[in-house]
């Protein structure tokens, strides 16, 4: 029989009762506090020099939201091809920044820092809702010092915003899940097909949430279908929408051409190169002229689109093997990736993929460092949740790193791709330091 270690209890006076609360929410505040002045310490390094927050891809998202009615509102045009290749999510919350304020790139990244800290609160209120009070805390302290979500924040990119509305999604997905809610399923929905048109990589999450969510649910199985009924036609409004528009424009109905663009230029070439031992350059040749091949004249960006989605899938079935080790290359990089070089342009090197002085040496070691603790207590976490019997919690955060990082390896992972799915491991790894405390 264990023994009873817990103290006797004593009176206790009534003003002592009500310091717990108060401690909890000072503990919280200052966990947030922590995390606004890591991501506002990096933006005030990188702010007297503007064109550091932006990345190729930045061009584009901004583009976008200057121009926001001429690309998503006309059916033709370059405008109109990019706003096919990029969602509107993230290009509208830039163009209505720009509206209030002008164009400010250092604004939008002050909201991106606002978005980044509330995403930890929102963590902090998931460990609330899977684990306990402990767990909580410190999974959202493990996401306020987490390197590459502090380093995404002060980028022109929209993985801070999207991460936002995904934890904020997945909130609500656990909460149907505790408390059989048509109407949480319905939110959920609602927020996890709003963040499609921000990425649109969360499209086929669904599928996966409404498989595990059939089994986790306890409850006979036609309350079981009605609520994944309303989840997934919650979800489908606002991606619905989307395909609808695009199909009346281009008469195909497509999300985004950004998925096919990918799976081409990436994935099916990496594939190739692999197996063929050529460069990547000559796999992306080869692969465009036999798209060349395939095209009418008169075709518009959708019906290519397709064109270079079916010649992707052709591609893997030849490479099988190259399928395999570039998915494996991609999900190390997504994985163990410590954000070297995203950290060290915002720093200013000239060449980010290589450390040449001591203080960048000494920041890239503290990145490596936290991420390595982090990644160690994840594990730990998982197993301590499945040692203990949790295997409704452990899958409910491990389905979302597993779809994370199974769409997102490949040849053009980095580790930027990871801070979506950062929230999940710091659960995992909050939940690890807790238990170990607890036993």
């Amino acid at each position: 029989m264990r023994p009873n270690l817990s103290f006797p209890q004593k009176p206790v006076a009534v003003p002592a009762r009500k310091r717990p609360p108060l401690n909890r929410s000072c503990i919280v505040a200052s966990i947030l506090a922590l995390a606004c002045c890591l991501r506002l310490g990096l933006f005030l390094v990188v702010a007297p020099h503007p064109d550091r927050f932006s990345t190729p891809d930045s061009v584009a998202y901004v583009t976008l939201g200057r121009n926001f009615a001429e690309a998503f509102g006309a059916g033709a045009g370059e405008l109109f091809e990019l706003g096919m290749k990029r969602t509107p999510g993230y290009p509208l919350l830039i163009h209505s920044i720009y509206a209030i304020v002008g164009a400010a790139p250092s604004v939008v990244v002050l909201v991106q820092i606002a978005f980044g800290v509330a995403t930890v609160w929102l963590t902090y209120l998931a460990g609330l809702r899977l684990f306990d009070r402990q767990a909580a805390w410190l999974a959202a302290l493990a996401l306020a010092v987490d390197p590459i979500s502090i380093i995404m924040t002060n980028y022109l990119q929209p993985e801070v915003f999207f991460t936002f509305v995904l934890v904020a999604g997945s909130l609500c997905w656990w909460r149907a899940l505790r408390e059989r809610s048509l109407w949480w399923s319905a939110a959920a929905g609602v927020g996890l097909g709003a963040s499609t048109l921000i990425r649109p990589i969360a499209l086929y999450l669904p599928v996966v949430l409404v498989s595990v969510g059939l089994i986790l649910q306890e409850s006979r199985w036609p309350t079981r279908l009605v609520r994944s009924g309303v989840f997934l036609l919650a979800f489908a409004l606002p991606v619905g929408g989307w395909i609808a528009r695009n199909y009346a424009l281009t008469g195909v109905p497509i999300f985004t051409t950004v998925e096919s663009i990918n799976l081409v230029n990436y994935r099916a070439a990496g594939a190739m190169a692999e197996e063929e031992h050529i460069s990547i350059e000559e796999a992306r040749r080869r692969l465009s002229e036999t798209l060349k091949g395939r095209t009418r004249e008169g075709m518009n960006r959708g019906e290519i689109s397709r064109l270079e989605a079916s010649l992707a899938f052709e591609t893997f079935a030849q490479y099988p093997w190259g399928t395999v080790v570039t998915f494996m290359q991609g999900a190390g990089r997504v994985l163990v990736g410590p954000g070297r070089a995203e950290l060290l342009r915002l720093l200013g090197a000239p060449r980010p993929t290589r450390i040449e002085t001591g203080l960048h040496a000494v920041l890239v070691g503290m990145e490596t460092v936290v991420l390595g603790l982090i990644m160690f207590g994840a594990v730990l976490g998982g197993y301590r949740l499945l040692r203990s019997g949790r295997y409704v919690e452990l899958v409910a955060v491990l389905i979302f790193i597993f779809y994370f990082v199974a769409i997102s390896a490949g040849l053009e992972a980095h580790s930027r791709f990871r801070a979506p799915i950062m929230p999940y491991f710091a659960l995992l790894a909050g939940c690890a330091v807790a238990s170990r405390r607890g036993a």
